[in-house]
């Protein structure tokens, strides 16, 4: 488990206000992202657990990587994939019409740059009547589309790979290269891995990611000054 955010309760403060304030219900913060919709990027919801990620400002990603480490998510996937377990993506989308227009389109799985494909997707509803899970592999949602699902409610897409494969992180990956081509704001060479059960026996880097990207501008522009030395 990733530890969250220090309790600070029962902590002498000498007045202070503490500078990390409790977090949300993840129900809250959906709700929040729901009728905000419109005012941001769509593509700042892809990786939303990832407290280095795009989410960051726009919501807490926290109460996200919790729900992505919770017991019924391991349990769900691991009933899908076996044991092995990396968490590599997540994604909500406000309008679940979206996702299922996404999967129609044969788009889920093109980005996934694991080798051999194997993974599973747990499917989050926030509906009227509480959040309700779905898992489902990879494989048979690609070739039979998206399961039952309340589709008039915000949808939260858990993308996990067995850890028996391997996350390549060569930019030149098919999987990268058509993202670079159709998602030109996500960027998943960089994206950190949480191995949630069982080993890392396909080897998959986990170390890169946990961090805030340098940006490209800055990379480019440290280059172009070397070259003028």
């Amino acid at each position: 488990m990733t530890p969250g955010r220090p309790d600070t309760a029962g902590l002498e403060l000498a007045g202070r206000i503490p500078l990390m304030r409790e977090s949300e219900p993840v129900e809250a913060l959906v709700a929040s992202l729901a009728e905000r919709a419109g005012t941001y990027r769509a593509e700042r919801l892809s990786g939303l657990h990832n407290p280095w990620g795009f989410a960051h400002g726009l919501t807490d990603p926290w109460p996200f990587l919790d729900l992505c480490e919770s017991r019924e998510v391991v349990e769900l996937a691991t009933g899908q994939i076996g044991p092995d377990v990396l968490l590599w993506d997540s994604e909500l989308f406000t309008d679940p019409t979206r996702y299922r227009d996404f999967v129609e389109v044969g788009r889920e799985g093109r980005y996934w740059p694991v080798e051999p494909l194997v993974g599973a997707l747990v499917l989050v509803s926030f509906g009227p009547g509480g959040r309700q899970m779905t898992g489902v592999r990879l494989d048979t949602l690609m070739e039979q589309g998206l399961p039952a699902i309340d589709m008039d409610s915000p949808l939260y897409v858990i993308r996990l790979m067995s850890a028996q494969s391997h996350f390549v992180r060569d930019p030149d990956h098919p999987a990268h290269q058509a993202c670079m081509r159709e998602q030109v704001l996500i960027n998943f060479v960089e994206r950190p891995l949480w191995l949630l059960g069982g080993e890392n026996a396909g080897g998959s880097d986990l170390t890169r990611g946990f961090s805030p990207a340098t940006p490209t501008w800055a990379r480019s522009a440290a280059h172009g000054s070397n070259e003028e030395n």
